[in-house]
């Protein structure tokens, strides 16, 4: 298994943009007379994302070069979250946990929280070992005894037991390197331009 590595919190790596994406893993085809197209999901949907650094000094750019360099030569695994949105817009807090087992490539999750508790899409958690799930549509609310059922936007990519527990504050996942080289550009003086640093989820099961 690759070197984890946690995302940097020196000046040097705060993102100017982050872009969210999903790659998306199906098999389709077409009805030969009707033409109608049908899809088979291989449950194995994957978010991506690319993390935008704005330029930067002298003083930053070496400790960044080590970093992007390492991670795209010795293919390191990067731990972070999503900054955009690091809790809920729902109200769960608290310790959710999961209330009975779930097998992977399942499309909802049974979790245990407080009453009335409330998740709406786009949530993300974190569940498992380094892993991001988010929340599909059209949410949930928990029943008056806490029991609540989570539609999830992807399916889930691993293994749960019941009891894990389910994190809500600022959730981290585990991503690599989804590109090719890298290029870092300088200007007088001695300035380090942006750079787009492209990530692919991966899953420790």
């Amino acid at each position: 298994m690759p070197t984890i590595v946690d995302w940097p919190a020196s000046r040097a790596f705060v993102g100017a943009q982050f872009s969210l994406g999903l790659a998306v893993s199906e098999a389709g085809g077409g009805g030969f007379y009707s033409g109608t197209r049908t899809w088979r999901s291989s449950l194995a949907d994957r978010m991506t994302c690319i993390v935008t650094l704005p330029p930067c000094r002298r003083a930053d750019a070496g400790v960044r070069e080590g970093y992007i360099f390492s991670l795209r030569s010795q293919r390191l695994w990067m731990r972070f979250g999503v900054p955009h949105r690091p809790i809920p817009v729902g109200t769960l807090r608290g310790t959710p946990t999961v209330t009975s087992a779930a097998a992977a490539g399942a499309t909802s999750l049974a979790i245990t929280t407080t009453a009335a508790a409330t998740l709406l899409p786009g949530d993300f958690l974190g569940v498992g070992t380094n892993t991001l799930i988010m929340a599909g549509i059209p949410g949930a609310t928990a029943t008056g005894g806490g029991a609540m059922t989570l539609p999830l936007a992807m399916p889930l990519p691993v293994a749960l037991s019941g009891g894990a527990s389910v994190l809500w504050d600022a959730p981290k996942g585990l991503w690599e390197w989804d590109g090719d080289g890298i290029q870092l550009d300088y200007t007088a003086p001695v300035i380090q331009e942006g750079v787009a640093i492209p990530f692919r989820q991966v899953i420790q099961a």
